[in-house]
């Protein structure tokens, strides 16, 4: 059994956190990726963006971030996304 894969598994690497803070802003994963890896050659940033998405380390940090914001604001993500949307009309 490895211990090191699993280590990996639940520790974030700053990179990886950059990845999760820049997410919430826009829920643009290829923008976010780029941002946290800005050496990484644009034809892999979209694929790497998804595998991210779908490792549950990350998508639990995602939501404890948007959590954190929701509770320090004072308001939900679907707040944002209603008042956005009557912005746009």
């Amino acid at each position: 059994m490895k211990t090191e894969g699993k280590k990996e598994e639940t520790e974030l690497t700053e990179s990886q956190k950059v990845f999760c803070n820049e997410y919430i802003f826009d829920f643009n994963g290829t923008r976010s990726y780029k941002a946290a890896y800005p050496d990484v050659a644009d034809s892999t940033v979209r694929t790497e963006a998804s595998k991210f998405l779908t490792k549950p380390n990350i998508c639990e940090f995602i939501k404890h971030l948007q959590d954190n914001l929701a509770e320090t604001a004072g308001i939900s993500r679907l707040k944002v996304l209603i008042f956005d949307r009557c912005r746009k009309q």
